[in-house]
């Protein structure tokens, strides 16, 4: 069972101008969450269509970051992909999410180098030749 936990968890679904029922609503979170996915879910669903409701009552947009698709994925969504389910090295439980298509395994994103020598073929721009 993969338990979820947020230290700032109320935070996450303040409102600039809220309803006093989306206040009220919020103030019943606990500051910090642990919790199921399960629970978190139904935490999201509620408190998405609540914050919706209060937006629209004050005439203002519901934001993207505000709809539950987008704060599911904040904490809902699966680590990466892995190519093949044949992790030697890996504990059972690693391999199982290998064959499910994940991976605990953090690795670092990839990035890229820096270019060097955007001018001509000078090596330098045009513009670092010309006199002060």
């Amino acid at each position: 069972m993969r338990l979820i936990v947020d230290l700032d968890f109320r935070s996450q679904f303040e409102l600039a101008r809220p309803t006093p029922f989306y206040k009220e609503l919020t103030d019943t979170l606990p500051l910090f969450f642990v919790g199921s996915e399960d629970k978190l879910h139904k935490i999201i669903s509620l408190l998405c269509s609540a914050a919706k409701q209060s937006l629209k009552e004050r005439g203002l947009h519901l934001p993207p970051w505000r709809t539950s698709t987008y704060m599911q994925s904040k904490w809902l969504s699966r680590t990466c992909k892995v190519a093949s389910a044949t992790n030697i090295g890996y504990s059972n439980r690693e391999n199982r999410e290998a064959k499910n298509g994940y991976s605990s395994m953090w690795s670092p994103p990839m990035v890229k180098p820096k270019r060097r020598g955007w001018g001509g073929g000078s090596g330098g721009s045009g513009l670092s030749s010309q006199p002060l």
